[in-house]
């Protein structure tokens, strides 16, 4: 694969998380990795929860900031019908197959991305046949919980990966081959009654790749399995979903 990576955004009008997620992503992935170079698509519902700020225009100027790093091209599309997340994600996965790049993340748009994200360390490990996600978490609680294991697949100098003991799917920070959305695509489209992980989760030629968990190399950076909530400590996580997910007008209420 080239050194070009495309990263998918599904947002919508939330002034406080285009900041945070923006800024983050500009921080510890972009600038960190010099010799990438960055294709942010992001896709904007205009759709705005009770209490959030902001419009199209004021999300777009966050998100086009980070070509202030001279690796990075931004576009955006705005759908004044929102699509929703299922589709934005559709919709994203052609975008990025138009694009020439052979190699996808996905990322919220209501995420901290809490550390370097150092590419050249683990670049060449990303294969056609695996699937490879940054550790992600909230404020108080893992996601890699169940499935991690205390089993490494690959050390590096500032990243280690851990193998899982089953299948799963976490759009968030995963990673995904060119191969693997055509794979995606080519088993048909998605369930409006689903969401889009379990869309592309319920695949078979997802299903029938390895998952692996790419986590920050810090402290011990190992996997306690006697732990309920951080089988992996939160200092060895890439993603915090520390925004949204907590507000009284967050995704549930």
């Amino acid at each position: 694969m080239n050194n070009d990576v495309v990263i998918i955004i599904p947002a919508i009008i939330d002034e406080e998380c285009a900041i945070r997620t923006s800024s983050t992503i500009s921080k510890n992935i972009v600038s960190v990795n010099p010799d990438f170079r960055f294709n942010i698509i992001l896709n904007i519902d205009d759709y705005k929860r009770s209490g959030c700020l902001g419009n199209v225009e004021s999300i777009s100027q966050y998100y086009l900031k980070i070509q202030e790093n001279n690796n990075c091209d931004v576009a955006i599309s705005v759908h004044k019908k929102p699509l929703g997340l299922t589709f934005a994600t559709l919709f994203l996965f052609n975008k990025f197959l138009e694009a020439q790049s052979n190699l996808m993340l996905f990322l919220d748009d209501d995420c901290d991305i809490i550390n370097p994200v150092i590419l050249s360390e683990f670049y060449d490990k990303i294969d056609e046949n695996s699937v490879f996600h940054l550790a992600f978490g909230y404020d108080n609680k893992s996601s890699e919980n169940p499935f991690i294991k205390n089993d490494i697949y690959f050390d590096g100098n500032s990243i280690r990966m851990f193998k899982n003991n089953r299948n799963f799917c976490t759009e968030n920070g995963t990673f995904l081959t060119r191969k693997l959305v055509l794979d995606i695509l080519g088993e048909g489209g998605f369930d409006r009654n689903i969401n889009a992980e379990d869309n592309i989760g319920r695949k078979k030629c997802y299903g029938n790749r390895s998952v692996y968990t790419v986590a920050f190399k810090k402290n011990e950076c190992v996997v306690n399995l006697e732990k309920s909530i951080w089988r992996l400590p939160k200092e060895n996580h890439f993603i915090i979903d520390s925004i949204r997910h907590y507000r009284k007008w967050g995704w549930d209420k």
